[in-house]
């Protein structure tokens, strides 16, 4: 069984290139049974990644795991602060916002959700994340 440091190595060195990607995202599918059981662990060594380099596999699978432990709010505020430093301006929408939005209204934190829905949208790096953006 994998430990949260080992995990957390594999983010690290498994976030460099696509083809990386496409392995870090077979390993999560292979760990979530592992995942949930460091899930507690596993949240301290998201603060020690580089959000620039780690952020998406990292994320989507974090709030994938706040849902399948039906707690919501405590995926919102780690994912506000991914997408705060993901994006180069307030005007540039991330492939986290979708996630970060759908977390908020599960969460009933309408408010926090509001805060990023008043950024007015000028840049978009990928059409699909702006069609879930407004889905």
């Amino acid at each position: 069984m994998a430990t949260a440091e080992s995990l957390g190595a594999q983010i690290q060195g498994l976030s460099s290139n696509v083809v990386d990607l496409s392995l870090l995202s077979t390993r999560f599918k292979k760990a979530d049974e592992e995942l949930h059981n460091e899930s507690t662990r596993l949240l301290a060594f998201l603060e020690q990644l580089d959000p620039t380099l780690h952020s998406l596999a990292v994320s989507k699978k974090f709030k994938d795991q706040v849902l399948m432990l039906e707690v919501p709010t405590r995926g919102v505020g780690p994912l506000l602060e991914a997408v705060k430093k993901l994006r180069s301006s307030s005007e540039h929408l991330t492939a986290l916002h979708p996630d970060f939005l759908q977390l908020c209204l599960l969460a009933k934190c309408y408010k926090t959700g509001l805060s990023i829905l008043e950024d007015v949208i000028l840049e978009v790096d990928l059409p699909r994340d702006f069609f879930l953006y407004c889905y």
